[in-house]
């Protein structure tokens, strides 16, 4: 029973992620490509006092905030036109010192702030949209412009996926949590692509799935007893889940293998957190 409510935790989490990203969508096609860097998230303690602060996106590391790292990698991506971010005060302050295009004052939760900063992207004229979590300590241009060029065309959302061996390779000892498939273990990164064209149709299910998203038996019923079973027997194809996504949200959905492990490292944790420290400190020295 354990084992099955382990299971179940796993397809949970797994269909979490992935209805969240359905706001990204990439691919190699035309029009304007914008980012939104969402910088709400918050610490609570005894980890804001480890970290220093308890806006997750203004922690530093290696002498810079998480924000600063997430604006750098898209700045210096040649494919990506306005930068918008949305959070608190403080996380607004920092990205207007940063230069960003337009800082945008948070609402009251994680997807309300990314279909506020998306907005207002098509307000620059921005048809497709990188999402880009904002507590991920490694990320750079050259991560982003990999995971760009890899996004199939048509999709109306992508997401990426990293595998274990190639995440382990880079981040030994890293904690993460691994979803089997039928094709190995994986993850999810937490940067997508979206068609900001579709964005305003996909709204209302995204909300209902993220509102979801704390009851099993709620996203059960919306993944379904097969996507369910698969992943707890590790027979769940990459296929499979773009469709039962795809459905459930009523867009195309691409998952983008071998995305860069960087895009897949964010600080949730305090593990997480020293981890990033330490390597910082390890790769300082040795470059």
């Amino acid at each position: 029973m354990a084992d099955f409510a382990t299971g179940m935790l796993t397809s949970c989490l797994v269909a979490t992620a992935l209805l969240q990203s359905i706001v990204v969508d990439g691919g190699s096609g035309g029009g304007l490509l914008g980012a939104v860097l969402p910088a709400g998230g918050r610490l609570a303690a005894p980890m804001d006092e480890l970290a220093g602060h308890n806006v997750k996106a203004l922690v530093r590391i290696a002498g810079a905030t998480l924000l600063e790292t997430a604006i750098a990698a898209c700045r210096q991506t040649a494919r990506i036109g306005p930068c918008v971010v949305a959070g608190p005060p403080e996380a607004l302050a920092e990205a207007v010192r940063l230069g960003v295009d337009a800082a945008i004052a948070e609402a009251d939760t994680g997807p309300a702030n990314i279909l506020l900063a998306a907005r207002r992207l098509q307000e620059f004229g921005a048809e497709r949209a990188l999402i880009l979590a904002t507590d991920l300590p490694f990320v750079t241009a050259a991560d982003v412009t990999a995971f760009l060029a890899s996004c199939p065309p048509g999709a109306e959302v992508a997401a990426g996926l990293v595998g274990r061996t190639e995440m382990e390779a880079l981040y030994p000892g890293l904690e993460n949590r691994w979803v089997r498939l039928r094709s190995g273990h994986v993850t999810m990164t937490s940067a997508f692509v979206v068609d900001l064209r579709r964005l305003e149709t996909i709204r209302v299910r995204l909300e209902a799935a993220f509102a979801a998203r704390k009851s099993q038996p709620k996203m059960a019923m919306l993944v379904g007893i097969r996507a369910i079973v698969g992943l707890y027997t590790g027979r769940l194809t990459v296929e499979f889940a773009e469709r039962r996504v795809g459905r459930i949200l009523g867009c195309t959905v691409a998952a983008v293998p071998a995305a860069p492990p960087a895009l897949a490292f964010d600080i949730d944790t305090p593990p997480d957190l020293m981890y990033a420290r330490s390597y910082a400190a390890q790769r300082g020295r040795s470059e």
